[in-house]
């Protein structure tokens, strides 16, 4: 006797179309246009990969107006916010981020609730430790103006208003040089090994 049953196949893989909805709603990603140190001696713009002695920064950006930005420290959520209706949003940490390495990733959220692929990382190093005053140390200054030229000795006089100073101080570490009247004054950043030199301004 012939047998009635019949081979059924049910296949579970998203048609075309599921997949294109699911694209559909995903947000796009934000953007994290800059980040701001407002704090400590030296303050403005963070580049990635830089470090700051703001423990508390403002993080900027963009994204669609009424979606919540979800901001991560290397994968762990520090806060959220809401992009007003130009577009902007904008997050500073409500308690101070920890010293060391940080590596912030943005989210954001719909009001349907889909989330966004995250953003590449922000790299930047929070660094609030001084540094040891027994290793600064100037080393020379040079007096390249006027009648009378070369190194000025110690408790000596030059005519030179923009003498080059030379010094020592921890690798890589900023300084500031400062004449006994703060009118003016010069950044002058190390090397690896830690020799600096700088004009004053």
């Amino acid at each position: 006797m012939a047998s009635n049953k019949a081979n059924v196949f049910i296949d579970n893989s998203p048609s075309i179309d599921q997949t294109a909805s699911a694209r559909l709603f995903t947000p796009p990603p934000p953007t994290m246009d800059s980040v701001i140190d407002d704090a400590g001696d030296i303050m403005g713009t963070l580049a990635s990969g830089g470090v700051t002695d703001d423990r508390q920064p403002e993080f900027q950006g963009q994204g669609t107006p009424g979606d919540t930005i979800l901001i991560r420290n290397h994968g762990v959520e520090i806060g959220q916010t809401v992009v007003d209706e130009d577009g902007q949003w904008a997050f500073t940490p409500s308690t101070d981020m920890s010293e060391g390495h940080h590596a912030i990733t943005i989210v954001a959220r719909d009001p349907a609730g889909n989330e966004s692929e995250p953003s590449g990382p922000f790299n930047f190093e929070i660094d609030v430790t001084p540094p040891n005053a027994s290793k600064l140390s100037i080393t020379g200054v040079l007096d390249t103006a006027g009648g009378i030229t070369g190194n000025v000795a110690a408790g000596k006089t030059t005519d030179d208003t923009r003498p080059l100073l030379t010094g020592t101080s921890p690798p890589k570490a900023p300084c500031r040089c400062r004449p006994p009247a703060p009118t003016a004054r010069s950044t002058c950043p190390a090397t690896a090994a830690g020799s600096r030199a700088a004009m004053p301004r």
